[in-house]
């Protein structure tokens, strides 16, 4: 995992005046891929994943948030991926 986490970020951004990261909101529950049907109840955590390039990809309706970070990190062979979190106040 990152040493720096998203809060270091914004500090970072304010001081350095780094450019505001791009973000995308990806609503699961409207999703064409999401075949389990957990995914298209209502509820559940936003998981945001933050990416070499600056990109942040929110995930809403994530029903078992843990796992969900856990599998987004096995899955970074390449190193792009820098930091995996729970979004407060958005699902």
């Amino acid at each position: 995992m990152s040493n720096l986490h998203h809060w270091d970020y914004e500090y970072l951004n304010k001081i350095t005046g780094m450019k505001k990261k791009k973000e995308f909101i990806i609503d699961r529950s409207k999703s064409k891929h999401a075949v389990h049907p957990l995914s298209k109840r209502p509820g559940g955590a936003a998981v945001c994943v933050e990416y070499s390039n600056g990109e942040v990809r929110t995930y809403t309706n994530v029903k078992y948030p843990k796992s969900y970070m856990k599998r987004i990190w096995e899955g970074n062979v390449n190193g792009n991926i820098i930091d995996v979190y729970i979004k407060d106040g958005l699902s």
